[in-house]
């Protein structure tokens, strides 16, 4: 995929969100097999329990503000936010924006939400309610089955999405790659050419055309602060500001992905890119899937859902 330069954003950001669909794989040659697809699913990185994992994490925090709350600090919440719970694909498209009008707002950024399951960030100066956090984390861990075993889980499962999304970025480096020089002619055409003459690099980012690129603006310090007890908030990642001149490189990016046909060629190919990278991953979802299952509806029960 090209690569930010700097803090400079690549167009081919992809967007981590949450599921996946297609059908279980029967292992050949003594192979592992793929565990069932999830009800609904509607592409083969479906398989990752996103939603799940989400809920697990969104229960220890709960209960980690229930056991803060009961011990007289401040707590974020009491209950599950449907919210923070991913209904998501896994991850979208790479080659983005794939729309003019996105590339005006947003050139090659996206409007930002605060990751799933993750608490608001603080800054606490109270040493108490900070070893009261750590005792309160550590009794949520063990309710969820055990600190080490959780944490080993849950732990493993990330790093599995972390691997399914860095493979298929891969795959999109091949396809950039492939139409490297359709799209370096294209952009010429427009006014746009790299300082060497030499064709675009998957491996950088829009500045490689001399594009200055925006920033993810932020609140002001404290915008989204905690009551009391030293727990002061710090300011969140709200949304991408592009500078003009990417707006508009932006666009002629989306306009040179439709003519060249790279759009095309990673829309053909996305459902069977994900279906080899799952395969190669059946002994990790094999392990992990009923395991994430199991934590999942542990963690539901206790939060009454």
């Amino acid at each position: 995929m090209i690569r930010p330069s700097g803090r400079a954003l690549a167009w081919l950001l992809v967007i981590c969100v949450a599921a996946v669909s297609a059908t279980g794989c029967s292992g050949e040659n003594g192979a592992t097999d793929l565990p069932p697809m999830p009800q609904g699913a509607t592409e083969p990185f479906d398989l990752y329990l996103q939603r799940e994992s989400d809920l697990i994490v969104e229960v220890m925090h709960v209960l980690t503000d229930r056991c803060l709350a009961d011990a007289g600090f401040s707590a974020r919440r009491d209950s599950v936010d449907e919210s923070e719970l991913e209904n998501g694909p896994l991850m979208g498209k790479p080659l983005q924006p794939r729309t003019v009008e996105r590339a005006r707002k947003y050139g090659f950024g996206m409007p930002l939400k605060p990751r799933q399951g993750e608490p608001r960030k603080v800054v606490d100066d109270d040493p108490a309610r900070s070893r009261a956090y750590d005792e309160c984390m550590a009794k949520a861990k063990e309710r969820l089955g055990g600190a080490e075993g959780f944490e080993e889980v849950v732990g493993q499962y990330g790093n599995l999405r972390n691997t399914l999304t860095h493979e298929m970025n891969d795959e999109a480096d091949e396809i950039l790659s492939k139409f490297a020089s359709k799209l370096t002619e294209c952009l010429r055409e427009k006014g746009y050419e790299r300082a060497d003459g030499g064709d675009l690099d998957a491996e950088e980012g829009p500045r490689q055309f001399g594009i200055s690129t925006g920033s993810y603006t932020r609140g002001e310090a404290g915008e989204h602060a905690e009551a009391g007890d030293g727990a002061a908030g710090l300011p969140e990642q709200v949304a991408y500001v592009p500078t003009t001149e990417e707006s508009d490189f932006a666009v002629t990016f989306v306009r040179c992905g439709q003519r060249t046909g790279v759009f095309a060629e990673v829309d053909e190919r996305w459902e069977g890119m994900q279906q080899a990278i799952i395969e190669d991953h059946a002994a990790e979802f094999a392990e992990l899937n009923p395991k994430i299952k199991v934590l999942a509806k542990k963690a539901a029960g206790l939060v009454g859902k």
